[in-house]
């Protein structure tokens, strides 16, 4: 298995593989465009066909895509949920703590661990000691995920602690 799977390659999913990439770590990435996977492909980074390979190939799947909707219609589908237990979900997707908390549910009911995120960066920032990256939920997922994740943010990935909420609150507060 790979170190990490990322799901959604827009400006800032793209600046976050670069990172990933730039610091070594096993990636493999899909996006619901197949053109935005070939930059990332040309430099060495598996890039899977559809979601249920990129699923299978890693321990820690980061979302960076539209909303909290979207991603759930993603893991629900009847290849995907099976292959949900024993993940690590990690969600920076925009969105509210009320939603943080109902992912966190969904997601510990098909007995994958989950933490939500926030970014406090624009894309540029991503893999520099600008980019604040804020991080709540499980324990046990960011215990096995920030040796991967700590790159978003040259140390500045901050763990909120373990109500879902906290990180989404105080993104919402930044705002």
């Amino acid at each position: 298995m790979s170190g990490v799977s990322l799901v959604g390659l827009g400006l800032m999913g793209a600046a976050l593989a670069r990172a990933l990439h730039g610091a070594g770590h096993d990636l493999t990435v899909w996006n619901r465009s197949p053109g935005k996977m070939a930059p990332f492909k040309e430099v060495g980074v598996r890039c899977a066909e559809d979601l249920a390979p990129a699923v299978c190939e890693s321990d820690v799947i980061l979302f960076c895509i539209d909303n909290y909707t979207s991603t759930r219609a993603m893991l629900e589908a009847p290849d995907i949920a099976p292959l949900l237990p024993g993940k690590i979900i990690v969600q920076l997707s925009s969105g509210s703590p009320k939603e943080a908390a109902a992912a966190s549910m969904w997601a510990h009911e098909r007995g994958a661990r989950y933490l939500d995120g926030a970014i406090l960066a624009g894309p540029t920032d991503i893999g520099t000691a600008d980019a604040t990256i804020l991080l709540s939920g499980d324990q046990s997922a960011y215990d096995g995920s920030i040796g991967l994740l700590d790159c978003l943010g040259q140390g500045s990935v901050r763990y909120q602690g373990e109500n879902v909420r906290a990180a989404k609150t105080l993104d919402l507060a930044w705002l």
